[in-house]
């Protein structure tokens, strides 16, 4: 769900993607950005280049609320335009697609970049469309994407009999061909935020937009290396609320979503497959001493998507206590099987993602325990069950092939402190999406050793 409409300019470089939505270059990929009051706007008025514009000194001037019209004079051509902005504000930027690849960047007054689009090919819409920008002058560049060219390594020359000269050197290479691109369009305008929306500049912890338990808002992976970040409260969350994130796919992309504590560590990360959503569920709300009462929530893609954003959804609700609690995949975070220290048996519901490794507990055994699991894997997912104590392992099954029930017996002894882990192999055919499953348990005393038969010889432990 996005606000209605976007600026005009936006507007327009989106229709221009026709069917050329297709990436196919580097990492081209970034972050959200703050949405738009998507209002119409009167149509732009467009100024010719001026040439010679190939650097700061000579740039074109670019007004907001206005825009550019230029063409690539070759590939060496860069089209350099001077912007300035009065107060702080976003900034929304659009080049059309031609029959050239393009690429945008914008650099303050120093020189220091600040942003780039380079989605490529050519015929492919290029953009920034909540770019925040200060007071001051900035530098907007438009330039072809060149692929580097291997020289090929010249023949070596023969060399000359004895008393005759050397031979001449070889002709220089004649220049290519200098071939002028179609007219393209470059505009700008001043974007006013909305509510629920990103707040661009907002790619660290001090500038993170808001966002609240129930809320869905919006954002885009509008340039290259754009990163977002939400700052959620957990203040008034008890011990076992949980937190349910879900950012809808964006086109072209394959976004990376990651929470992070009030101090900035990383607690969970989850990777999406391009245009595909991504979930985290099941998250704990607690709060470690002395840690903020906060999170964040950091989206970036591997590409950028400038006309189409994402909506993130944030959810509160109470684990159940037969529910896997988030982040689970360090040994010391292992989810507790079971609360009652008196049950001997239980099942536990889970979620698994790719790269994802689940850990679970058990309280110390106060005899030696034969302890049965069981893990009932999703039918797309091939799963594989560990159980370990602090001085190794004690079993381990993998029947290697997805959607396989894994069972596990092993004896825990006394005193040990028995962990799972529920993990699965790489597997490029496994889905993106959350999938459920289930871990049952089964605790028993272990047997004693079989008494030998009538007959039997018996054996000394310390004989030789």
């Amino acid at each position: 769900m996005r606000a209605r409409s976007i600026a005009a300019l936006v507007l327009a470089l989106a229709a221009c993607k026709g069917k050329s939505e297709r990436v196919v270059r580097g990492k081209d990929a970034a972050g959200p950005v703050a949405v738009v009051d998507r209002t119409a706007q009167p149509e732009l008025s467009l100024v010719p280049e001026v040439e010679p514009n190939d650097d700061r000194a000579h740039a074109s001037p670019l007004a907001l609320g206005g825009g550019a019209q230029g063409t690539m004079a070759g590939d060496a051509d860069r089209d350099v335009y001077k912007l300035h902005v009065d107060q702080p504000a976003m900034v929304a930027l659009a080049l059309d697609a031609i029959d050239a690849d393009l690429i945008l960047e914008v650099a303050a007054a120093d020189g220091t970049l600040i942003a780039k689009s380079d989605r490529g090919p050519a015929k492919t819409a290029e953009g920034m469309p909540n770019l925040g920008l200060g007071r001051g002058d900035y530098t907007v560049t438009v330039r072809a994407f060149v692929k580097p060219v291997k020289k090929p390594r010249p023949p070596k020359p023969a060399k000359p009999r004895r008393g005759e000269p050397p031979p001449p050197p070889p002709p220089d290479a004649a220049p290519p061909p200098v071939i002028e691109s179609a007219a393209y369009h470059l505009t700008a305008a001043v974007v006013a935020p909305a509510d629920a929306t990103e707040r661009e500049p907002d790619d660290d912890t001090g500038a993170a937009s808001e966002v609240f338990l129930g809320d869905s808002v919006h954002g885009w992976v509008g340039w290259s290396g754009d990163v977002d970040l939400w700052k959620l409260s957990l203040e008034g969350l008890g011990q076992r609320n949980a937190l349910d994130l879900d950012v809808a796919g964006v086109p072209g992309v394959a976004l990376t979503v990651e929470l992070l504590d009030g101090a900035g560590h990383t607690l969970l990360s989850r990777r999406g497959a391009k245009g595909a959503p991504v979930a985290i569920g099941r998250v704990q709300a607690a709060i470690a001493d002395g840690q903020p009462p906060y999170h964040y929530i950091k989206i970036a893609g591997d590409r950028s998507n400038p006309t189409e954003g994402y909506t993130l959804t944030v959810a509160g609700r109470v684990l159940d206590l037969d529910e896997e609690a988030e982040p689970n995949d360090q040994p010391e975070r292992a989810t507790m099987l079971t609360t009652d220290a008196t049950a001997t048996s239980g099942t536990m519901r889970a979620a698994f993602a790719p790269s994802d490794v689940d850990w679970f507990t058990l309280a110390p055994a106060t005899e030696d325990l034969l302890l049965d699991l069981t893990v009932e894997a999703p039918p797309d997912v091939d799963l594989a069950l560990t159980a370990r104590t602090d001085t190794g392992v004690l079993g381990t099954v993998d029947a290697g092939k997805a959607g396989v029930r894994e069972r596990l017996s092993v004896t825990v002894p006394k005193g040990a402190q028995v962990r799972i882990q529920v993990s699965a192999k790489a597997d490029k055919h496994a889905p993106t999406e959350p999938r459920d499953y289930q871990v049952r348990w089964s605790l028993s005393p272990a047997a004693p050793p079989m008494p030998p038969e009538e007959g039997e010889p018996t054996i000394d432990a310390g004989a030789e």
